[in-house]
C-alpha cells in the first residue's frame, strides 16, 4: 500500500510534466531562475513577494537537472516523494502503517501533486504539517523527542523562506501546543519558555538566511515579503468567513471542480474532530481540557478558512492543509488511531479528498491551467519555436503558442541593440528573462500582472511609471490574456507605445516617440482635449488626472515645459493645478506663462498667470487663449518649493485655431503598423468617389480594392489632400462580414498643418452593419481622413463615399 499511493502521487506528474498548457505563473520560476543564473537576487534586484527560497529551490532543481524546464520540473517530483516519505514517516509512528499511508497520500495528492514544479503554496502546507505534527506529538522541548524538534526544525527553516504566512501559523500552532503543555502540569514553566525561545529563534533563522544570500536589508526584506502582500490580501482573510464561501471556493480560478464546498466540508470535520476529543477529554481532571478543544477547534477552522483564502491557489490544496491540521489535533490529544469515527473523520474524508484531487491533478486542472483550446495530442515541442528555445526542448505547448515564440525570437531578433537593452518582459512574458538579458530595474517587481497581492505598491508603480515616461523602456512584450495596466501607466501605453500583435498569444508595445508626448495622436486628442497633433508635442512631463480618460500633462517640483511645434496663429486651450495624491488640503500656486517662439532665443511672451488651487479643493483650471504670430508656442510653469508634494500643475492638450502651415505634402499616419502606404489611381477614385470629384492626392494604408469597391482593414487609414475648401464629405462604411465580438470603429477627421480634428467616430450598426461618416475643412485644404481603429479580428469595412461638396 505505501508503493502503490507513492506511485498515485506520482502519477499527475508523470503525465503533466512535459506540457504546459499556459506559462501563467509557471513563467515567474522561469524567470527567477533565469535572473538568479545571471547573478541577480531577489529583493534586491526585482521585488517579489513571493520567497527568495522557493526561487532558490526551483534554480537549484534547474542547475542539478540539466538547465531546461524539463530539469526544474524534476523539483515537483521530488517535492511530491519528500513530502509523502516525511508524512508517512511522521504519522507511521503513532497511526498504524496503512492509515498512515492513507492519510499522507491523501494530503498530497491535494497538495504537491497538483504542479509539476516545486511550488510554494502546496509546499508551505507540507511544511506547516510537519511542524503542527511534530509540535501535536512533541510539545516542549525534550531530549528523547530530539528527532520530533529536529523535523519541526526543518519544517520552519523550509517553510520560513518559501512562505511567511504559513510559518508563522505554523510558530503559532508550535507554540499553542507549548503553552497547553505548561497549562494541564505536563511541563514546567521554564521548560515552556525555553520552547517558546527555540521557536522564536528558529522563526528568525530563515529570514536571517535569505538575508545573507540575497544580500538584502531587513527593511527591503520586509517590504517585499511583509508589506506587500498585506496590503492586498488581509482583507481578503477577514472576507473568506462569509458564509457563502462554505458552498464554493473563495479562490474559484480552476473551472470544474468536482469539490466545491470545501468551506463546509472542512467546517464539518472540525465539529466531528472536536466532538471526538471532547469525548475523550471531558472526564479529565483538568477543566483546561475541556475547554482547549473547542479553542483549539476555533483556531483550525479559522486556520482552515485562512489557506483557502490567501493562497491563490486551487482549493485543494487549502482545504488539505485545514485537514492537516484536524490530524494535528487528533495527535495531540491523543485519540485512537482506530475505531469507526477515526476511520469516518480521518481515513474516509483523506481517501475522498485525496481522490478528488487526485483526479484534478490527473487532467492539470492546476499545472495545465490556460486558455487554449487546442487538443492535447496538437500539443508541439516548444524547443523546434526557434534557436532562441532551447530551454524549453521536451516541452510540449499548444501549437498557437510556439507558433507565436516562433514570432517573438524573429521579433527579437530583428531589434537593433539598443531597443534590445530596452525590452521589458511585460505580464505573461516574464519567462523570457531564462532566454535574453533582463533589464537591470532594481525597484521594479519581477511580474506587473494586475492582480491582488502582487508585486506592485505605490512606490513599484510610480517606478514602472518614470521607466515608461523617461524612454528606459523601449519594448514591452506580453501576454494578451494577462494585458493589464494599473491606471497611472495606461495612458502612458497609450500615447508613447504602439501595439502590435505577435502571433495569436503575444503582443508587443513598441515606443514610437523620441521626444513629442504621445505616440497616438487621435487618443491624445480624446484624453487631452484640444487639437494638436501629440507628435508635435514636447515635453518632460508625466501624465496626471481625475481618471484615465481626463489627463493633462504635469509637474510636480520646480520649473516644466512644453512646446508645440506646429506653428499656428491663433491657438488656445487651459492650464490645470491639480492635488496631488494624498497631499494636504491647504492652498497652493503655480506660475504659468506662454510664449510665441521663432526659435529658442527668440521668444516673445503672450500670456502669464498665476493659478492658485484653493484650499480643499481638488483641481482648479483656467483657460487662456494666443496670437502665436505664425510661430511655435513655448510653455512654461514653476512650481515653488513650498508647493513640492503639494500639486501637479501643467497643461491640457493645446487646440489650434487657425494653422501657420498648410502640409504635410504626405500622410503622417495616425495609426502604428509596418505596411507602407500606397497612392490611389484614377480606376479606383472612380470605384470610391461620386461623380467627377477628384482629391489633389489620395493615400491608403492597410486597405485593398475589390471588384464592389475599396475596403479598409483593422488599422486601415484613406487620406485625400484637398485644396480650397470641402464643405461635405459623407458616406456610409459598411461591414462586410458582421461579427458582433469585433465591430469595427470608423472615425471621420480632418488634418493641416499639426492640427486634428475628428468629426465622426461611430461602430456599425447591428441592423443594416453600416457606420455613417460626415467631415468638412476646418480651414482650407488639408487633408479628408477615414480610418478604421485597429482592433484585432475586425472584418473589412466597404468604403461608400455619397458625396463630396467643394466650397
Amino acid at each position: 500500500m505505501v508503493g502503490l499511493f507513492a506511485v498515485l502521487a506520482l502519477a499527475p506528474w508523470w503525465r503533466n510534466h512535459t506540457h504546459l498548457r499556459s506559462f501563467f505563473d509557471y513563467g515567474l520560476a522561469m524567470a527567477g531562475a533565469g535572473r538568479i543564473e545571471a547573478g541577480q537576487k531577489p529583493y534586491v534586484d526585482f521585488i517579489t513577494p513571493a520567497q527568495a527560497g522557493w526561487y532558490f529551490l526551483n534554480w537549484a532543481s534547474e542547475k542539478v537537472g540539466g538547465g531546461t524546464f524539463q530539469a526544474m520540473t524534476l523539483g515537483g517530483a521530488a517535492s511530491i516523494l519528500i513530502s509523502y516519505a516525511v508524512l508517512l514517516g511522521m504519522l507511521a509512528r503513532r497511526w498504524s502503517l496503512p492509515a498512515a499511508a492513507v492519510m499522507a497520500g491523501g494530503l498530497v495528492c491535494a497538495t504537491v501533486s497538483q504542479h509539476t514544479l516545486w511550488w510554494y503554496n502546496p509546499w508551505g502546507v507540507i511544511c506547516l504539517t510537519v511542524v503542527a505534527w511534530a509540535g501535536a506529538v512533541a510539545p516542549v522541548l525534550r531530549r528523547e523527542h530530539l528527532g520530533w524538534h529536529l523535523l519541526a526544525l526543518a519544517g520552519l527553516f523550509f517553510g520560513g523562506i518559501n512562505k511567511i504566512n504559513m510559518q508563522l501559523m505554523a510558530v503559532a500552532l508550535a507554540l499553542a501546543w507549548a503553552v497547553r503543555a505548561g497549562l494541564n502540569g505536563r511541563a514546567s514553566a521554564g521548560r515552556v519558555l525555553l520552547t517558546v525561545l527555540f521557536y522564536l529563534g528558529a522563526l528568525a533563522l530563515p529570514v536571517l538566511a535569505e538575508m545573507a544570500w540575497t544580500g538584502a536589508s531587513f527593511a527591503t526584506w520586509w517590504h517585499n515579503v511583509i508589506t506587500l502582500p498585506a496590503s492586498s490580501r488581509s482583507g481578503m482573510a477577514l472576507e473568506a468567513f462569509s458564509p457563502k464561501y462554505l458552498l464554493t471556493p473563495f479562490n474559484d480560478h480552476y473551472y470544474g471542480l468536482l469539490l466545491k464546498p470545501v468551506g463546509l466540508i472542512g467546517l464539518v470535520l472540525t465539529v466531528q474532530t472536536v466532538g471526538q476529543i471532547l469525548i475523550h477529554t471531558w472526564r479529565e481532571a483538568g477543566w483546561w481540557e475541556r475547554i482547549l478543544p473547542v479553542v483549539c477547534g476555533l483556531v483550525a477552522y479559522a486556520g482552515g478558512v485562512v489557506l483557502l483564502a490567501t493562497n491563490m491557489d486551487i482549493a485543494y490544496t487549502g482545504i488539505g492543509g485545514w485537514l492537516a491540521l484536524l490530524v494535528a489535533l487528533w495527535l495531540g490529544f491523543g485519540l485512537p488511531a482506530q475505531g469507526r469515527w477515526f476511520n469516518a473523520v480521518m481515513l474516509a474524508s483523506a481517501l475522498g479528498i485525496g481522490a478528488v484531487a487526485w483526479h484534478s491533478a490527473w487532467i492539470g486542472q492546476r499545472s495545465q491551467f490556460g486558455h487554449s483550446g487546442s487538443p492535447r495530442a496538437a500539443y508541439v515541442d516548444a524547443g523546434s519555436a526557434g534557436p532562441d528555445f532551447g530551454y524549453f526542448r521536451g516541452t510540449f505547448m499548444p501549437p498557437e503558442t510556439v507558433e507565436s515564440l516562433r514570432e517573438l525570437g524573429a521579433w527579437r531578433a530583428a531589434l537593433p541593440a539598443e531597443r534590445r537593452a530596452g525590452h521589458f518582459y511585460g505580464p505573461g512574458t516574464e519567462w523570457a528573462a531564462h532566454l535574453w538579458p533582463a533589464m537591470a530595474t532594481p525597484g521594479l517587481p519581477i511580474s506587473v500582472y494586475r492582480q491582488p497581492g502582487n508585486s506592485d505598491g505605490r512606490a513599484e508603480s510610480a517606478r514602472l511609471a518614470q521607466l515608461l515616461g523617461d524612454g528606459t523602456i523601449r519594448e514591452i512584450t506580453v501576454s494578451r490574456v494577462l494585458d493589464y495596466w494599473e491606471q497611472r501607466q495606461l495612458p502612458l501605453l497609450t500615447h508613447r507605445f504602439d501595439k502590435l500583435p505577435l502571433g495569436e498569444i503575444f503582443s508587443v508595445y513598441s515606443a514610437n516617440v523620441a521626444d513629442g508626448v504621445s505616440g497616438s495622436p487621435i487618443w491624445f486628442t480624446r484624453v487631452f482635449g484640444g487639437n494638436a497633433d501629440s507628435r508635435q508635442l514636447v515635453s518632460a512631463g508625466r501624465f496626471a488626472g481625475k481618471n484615465e480618460w481626463n489627463q493633462f500633462i504635469a509637474f510636480g517640483e520646480g520649473r516644466g515645459t512644453m512646446l508645440l511645434k506646429a506653428q499656428s496663429n491663433r491657438l488656445q486651450g487651459e492650464v490645470v493645478v491639480r492635488r496631488a495624491d494624498g497631499a494636504p488640503p491647504r492652498a497652493a500656486a503655480a506660475e504659468f506663462a506662454i510664449y510665441a517662439q521663432a526659435n529658442p532665443e527668440a521668444r516673445f511672451e503672450r500670456w502669464r498667470q498665476r493659478v492658485e488651487l484653493p484650499a480643499g479643493e481638488e483641481e482648479i483650471r483656467v483657460p487662456y487663449a494666443i496670437d502665436s504670430s505664425g510661430m511655435a508656442a513655448f510653455f512654461t510653469v514653476d512650481v515653488p518649493d513650498e508647493a513640492k508634494g503639494v500639486i501637479l500643475a501643467g497643461w491640457r492638450g493645446p487646440q489650434l485655431l487657425h494653422t501657420f502651415n498648410a502640409g504635410p505634402e504626405n500622410p503622417e499616419w495616425l495609426y502604428p503598423g509596418r505596411t507602407p502606404g500606397t497612392p490611389l489611381d484614377e480606376p479606383t477614385l472612380a470605384k470610391l468617389l461620386p461623380g467627377s470629384w477628384r482629391p489633389a492626392k489620395a493615400f491608403m494604408r492597410n486597405g485593398r480594392v475589390t471588384d464592389q469597391g475599396v475596403e479598409l482593414l483593422p488599422g486601415g487609414e484613406l487620406w485625400l489632400k484637398v485644396e480650397g475648401f470641402v464643405t461635405e464629405f459623407s458616406g456610409q462604411a459598411l461591414v462586410e462580414a458582421w461579427d458582433p465580438a469585433h465591430i469595427p470603429f470608423v472615425r471621420g477627421m480632418w488634418y493641416r498643418g499639426g492640427r486634428l480634428e475628428v468629426f465622426t467616430q461611430m461602430i456599425a450598426r447591428d441592423g443594416d452593419r453600416k457606420a455613417d461618416f460626415k467631415m468638412w475643412c476646418a480651414e482650407p485644404g488639408g487633408w479628408l481622413i477615414l480610418s478604421v481603429d485597429p482592433l484585432l479580428k475586425a472584418t473589412p469595412v466597404r468604403v461608400l463615399v455619397y458625396k463630396a461638396t467643394q466650397g
